[in-house]
């Protein structure tokens, strides 16, 4: 089931969706770490959220270059708002989120895809590294962990190798249903999203593996 190197199909795999606002000066690593994925088949879902800088015009440039790249311009209405205009236009089986701040090792949705199929998952999630000048090579241990929703649950509660945060996961998009971000909150989407799609029991493959670097950025939209 290893997807490297998969070619890019009429419906795209996975769909990447990126709230956009207030990151240019990070926007193109960000995007670039996406596009370079090893697994290719994915649709790339840029959502500029109102954003006052030049970001939205970054975003169009990409997608007169990549095909894969979809762009969507709307009223500022916050990260949650983002997010749900991407899960609405999305066309892929799987979808996953990245902040336009933030950026992807290069194998990151080729390893989330293939827990997911491996282990019959709904959910598939990988490590967040928190300094992005912090290598993840010594992460890569391969250790893996499967977990009902409930285990899911316990494990945030007790904040035991497990974030509150919707990166670095992949979701079954057909799973999430109507499930949506509540619009408005400006703390803890991340853990209504998630709690929300816990409860509906969902297979969880977790794995030791850091795949998403975080990057502290004062003027995000999550801050």
């Amino acid at each position: 089931n290893n997807l490297k190197g998969s070619k890019l199909m009429s419906t795209p795999y996975v769909s990447v969706i990126v709230p956009v606002y207030n990151a240019e000066k990070f926007i193109n690593e960000c995007v670039n770490s996406i596009l370079g994925q090893t697994m290719s088949d994915l649709e790339l879902i840029l959502v500029d959220d109102g954003s006052p800088d030049n970001c939205g015009a970054i975003c169009d440039e990409y997608a007169i270059k990549d095909s894969r790249v979809r762009v969507f311009h709307q009223k500022n209405g916050g990260v949650c708002a983002a997010r749900n205009k991407g899960l609405s236009m999305a066309t892929g089986e799987y979808v996953s989120f990245v902040d336009s701040d933030d950026y992807l090792e290069p194998d990151a949705i080729e390893l989330l895809c293939n827990d997911i199929i491996t282990y019959n998952a709904d959910i598939s999630c990988a490590l967040m590294v928190g300094d992005s000048n912090q290598g993840v090579s010594n992460l890569k241990n391969g250790i893996y962990e499967v977990w009902s929703g409930s285990d899911a649950i316990k494990e945030s509660l007790l904040d035991n190798r497990f974030t509150y945060s919707s990166c670095a996961r992949l979701y079954k998009k057909s799973f999430l249903g109507d499930i949506r971000f509540e619009e408005g909150r400006k703390i803890h989407e991340d853990s209504f999203f998630n709690f929300s799609v816990f409860l509906r029991k969902p297979t969880v493959v977790v794995r030791n593996i850091g795949v998403y670097n975080y990057v502290k950025n004062s003027e995000s939209a999550s801050h």
